[in-house]
């Protein structure tokens, strides 16, 4: 049977899609598509110029025929599937040569023919793209945005606005604590998954980039993840996935009202970009935040949002000549996502999100263990447990699962602080059937910090020093790509294969956003 593929031109916003029957290998149709493109630079223009009146030729009869002809022209572009193995488009909007949906090559400086072949590959998340050894010169290279209107220049400049770091931005010491280095780490993780999942034909990749408008499917992407960054983190084998659909899909929106909104743009990869973006935010928030009725002081923080970069701003309410208005700070746009070949999994902007949904867990989980139970706290009863030292409290929080510790802050403030230092930090529960009944298991993440023996971090993983419900120390590494992390993990630990197999459950959360994380848990004792 012959393999099958597409051949696609991408013109004017439109697809037109051609069927390949046989042969469609990169050393078949590959090589025959690329081939097209000359490497004479007046050569190159002359065959720019008479595809496109081709390509405008076909629109034009296309209006004509009747459906299902060679080529199909459509508007969202094709994709890969089970008959449909191999896709080459040739970009005419923005000069980029595609394979599988996915940019590789700048078609105004291709690959010579005999290496074509040799920089098609995959990225290290598994997503095809150019080989790490693939010139630069040949990669594929985005356009240019389009520039900022000067009256959206001068807007931002009345906004009397401060661009400084982000520790300054969130009012936190430059290093990270350790419950932030913790989140940070998890977070790696997950991202490491979704990248696994950005494919380009979706609505992701560099065409929400070169859009003019935000999709639906980035919406749902950012707003999940600011989510799971700014909420608790317990994550459970038996755990459900969200419904997307039911999902906000507007560019603005609110994550926790008051306290965390996002704005999604295409493009934020320019200083430019970024001012034009504030502005744009300020509108959104004059339009849904009432200033009037918040006091001076009054302080909540945004993520400016693209696929790839991220932008962290602070508003705070002032009085300024007899009236309140916005005291307004932000950071620079910061790389989110990594790179196709990244050589670490650290990107600021991850770690700007982090810290930044840090401090908005914490804030909500002070409120609620803290300030809600206030009354409770003064009804002392005089009963031996409320008079517990910390220390003793400590020690008998290690053996309580997490819904147990709640309850718990009532009892006395040090209760509710115990409780509250406890719950800052991720769990990790396990359910599986013994003799026809579910048991139980849980992890409490205690530090990233283990010993150098024994640490473990690759692109697609972290590992992290955690308690049992026996309280054992216990090692557990997430990873997003077990497959590949298996046979290090195996050296790194010691672990035989069968203790490996043991060990190993995963959670799952949004399947279409990122796959199954992958948790390894065993005895600290275990490790070599």
């Amino acid at each position: 049977m012959g393999t099958r593929g597409f051949y696609v031109y991408r013109y004017k916003g439109f697809y037109y899609v051609f069927f390949n029957q046989y042969d469609s290998y990169p050393e078949g149709l590959g090589v025959q598509v690329a081939n097209e493109i000359p490497s004479d630079p007046t050569k190159f223009e002359s065959y720019v110029a008479s595809t496109k009146k081709y390509l405008l030729r076909l629109f034009s009869e296309s209006k004509e025929s009747d459906e299902g002809s060679d080529p199909e022209i459509r508007q969202n572009p094709p994709q890969n599937d089970i008959f449909i193995e191999w896709m080459y488009e040739i970009d005419l909007d923005n000069y980029i040569f595609h394979v599988d949906g996915e940019p590789l090559f700048d078609i105004r400086n291709m690959p010579r023919i005999d290496d074509f072949t040799s920089y098609i590959g995959t990225n290290s998340y598994g997503c095809r793209s150019f080989t790490t050894d693939t010139p630069e010169e040949h990669r594929y290279k985005l356009p240019p945005p389009l520039p900022v209107a000067p009256e959206v220049h001068d807007i931002y400049e009345g906004l009397h606005s401060t661009c400084t770091s982000t520790h300054e931005v969130l009012h936190v010491p430059p290093e990270l604590r350790g419950i932030e280095e913790i989140r940070f780490k998890f977070m790696q993780v997950f991202i490491a998954s979704s990248m696994r999942t950005l494919y380009n034909s979706i609505g992701l990749g560099i065409n929400t980039v070169l859009s003019d408008k935000v999709s639906d499917n980035v919406v749902t992407r950012l707003r999940v993840i600011v989510d799971t960054l700014s909420g608790p983190l317990v994550f459970s084998n038996s755990i459900a996935s969200v419904d997307q659909k039911s999902l906000d899909t507007s560019p603005f929106q609110w994550v926790v009202k008051d306290i965390l909104c996002i704005l999604a743009v295409p493009r934020l990869d320019e200083d430019t970009l970024v001012q034009a973006a504030i502005v744009h935010l300020m509108q959104h928030i004059e339009n849904h935040f009432q200033i009037e009725v918040h006091a001076v002081g009054t302080m909540f923080h945004a993520a400016i949002m693209s696929l790839y970069h991220v932008s962290i701003v602070r508003l705070r309410v002032i009085e300024h000549d007899g009236t309140k208005a916005f005291e307004l700070t932000h950071t620079n746009h910061l790389r989110f996502l990594p790179t196709e070949h990244p050589t670490s999994s650290f990107t600021p902007g991850l770690e700007a999100l982090s810290r930044l949904g840090q401090l908005v867990f914490e804030k909500h989980l002070r409120q609620d263990v803290l300030d809600r139970n206030y009354v409770c706290h003064k009804l002392a009863s005089g009963s031996m447990i409320e008079s517990l030292p910390a220390e003793i409290c400590i020690s008998i929080a290690r053996y309580l699962p997490r819904t147990a510790l709640k309850p718990l802050t009532t009892i006395s403030p040090t209760w509710a602080q115990v409780a509250f230092e406890f719950l800052l930090h991720p769990w990790i529960e396990r359910s599986r059937s013994v003799e026809r009944s579910v048991n139980y298991d849980w992890y409490h993440v205690v530090s990233h910090d283990l010993s150098s023996t024994i640490a473990f971090e690759t692109i697609h993983s972290s590992s992290f020093l955690a308690t049992d419900q026996d309280g054992r120390k216990v090692a557990l590494v997430l990873t997003s790509n077990l497959k590949f992390d298996r046979d290090d993990i195996h050296q790194t630990f010691g672990i035989s294969p069968e203790d490996l197999a043991d060990s190993v459950f995963n959670i799952g959360y949004v399947s279409d956003l990122w796959r199954r994380i992958y948790v390894l848990a065993f005895k600290v004792e275990m490790c070599t």
